[in-house]
């Protein structure tokens, strides 16, 4: 089996003249841009710099789901080297000219506004939230186009991971709520808590060996809901329902609610390690769109 892949999920949009773009026109203007070499940013674009290119566009389906996949490339036409000269023991800085590109790849569901994104990095690699930047860039060269993608894992996201995936681990840190709990799971915990001097409690759960842990108004469930409230933090790594692991860190905590707050409303990585047989970017995707749509597709 290969290497897995760690992609980072995102939900995005994609629009011309802020009317978001179907299935089949994300396509079409990814194709169109295809190929032409454009600037990443405002001083590039006065030097002339001009690097970054959409490759490889392709749609196809799963069980009749539309998915589109492509590539973002950052051509190196040049950069500095060193040579090293063993008799003069000297190091040789030269300048090396190869034209290649640095990659990632991204995988999107139109119909669910998400999509994975390649987070290899390296020397053929450039890193997720590069060439997320680098995408928007692009797009802006569609008259009127914009690419927003946001790396955001939301609470609900939180919630669907507690109740879909294999738990291997859910670590928090909480403290009692002040002055009143938001609800009732909230408040069993907040009064244990407080009952028993508690000011802030930093806990890791794992599964009993051969059983699965899952919330039932529990700690898992009173942790997630006073994290909720602004009252803790959550993250949670398991495995989801086709095998991949993946992993929501947990964000700082701070005593402050408007604080903690904050901080979730910050980006935060729901990453997934896509496991294939092979070692083909076909297999990757194939896997990578499947986790997309098991864990965002409601039914809805």
């Amino acid at each position: 089996m290969a290497k897995p892949r760690p992609y980072v999920f995102c939900r995005y949009l994609f629009s011309v003249d802020e009317e978001p773009l179907d299935a089949g026109a994300q396509l079409v203007a990814l194709q169109d841009l295809q190929g032409q070499f454009f600037a990443h940013g405002p001083t590039a674009e006065r030097e002339g710099r001009h690097d970054t290119v959409i490759m490889r566009p392709r749609g196809f389906e799963i069980n009749g789901e539309p998915v589109i996949s492509w590539s973002v490339g950052q051509r190196t036409d040049s950069r500095i080297g060193v040579k090293y000269d063993e008799r003069g023991d000297k190091l040789q800085f030269v300048q090396i000219d190869n034209g290649t590109v640095r990659y990632n790849d991204f995988v999107a569901i139109p119909r669910l506004g998400v999509m994975a994104v390649d987070d290899r990095t390296g020397d053929r690699h450039i890193g997720a939230r590069s060439v997320i930047a680098r995408l928007r860039s692009v797009f802006r060269n569609i008259e009127g186009g914009s690419a927003d993608v946001a790396m955001t894992t939301t609470s609900a996201d939180v919630e669907r991971a507690l109740q879909q995936w294999d738990l291997r681990e859910v670590s928090f840190k909480v403290r009692p709520t002040n002055p009143h709990s938001p609800d009732e799971l909230s408040k069993m915990m907040s009064d244990a808590l407080r009952q028993e001097g508690i000011g802030t409690l930093r806990a890791v759960a794992r599964p009993q060996a051969g059983a699965e842990m899952r919330p039932n108004d529990g700690p898992l469930d009173q942790a997630r809901s006073l994290s909720d409230a602004g009252y803790g933090q959550i993250g949670v790594r398991g495995v989801m329902a086709d095998g991949n692991v993946a992993y929501i860190p947990r964000p700082h905590f701070e005593d402050e609610r408007t604080r903690n707050q904050r901080i979730q409303a910050k980006p935060r990585e729901l990453r997934v390690y896509v496991e294939t047989e092979g070692d083909t970017d076909e297999e990757s995707f194939l896997s990578a769109a499947a986790s997309l749509i098991g864990f965002y597709d409601r039914g809805d």
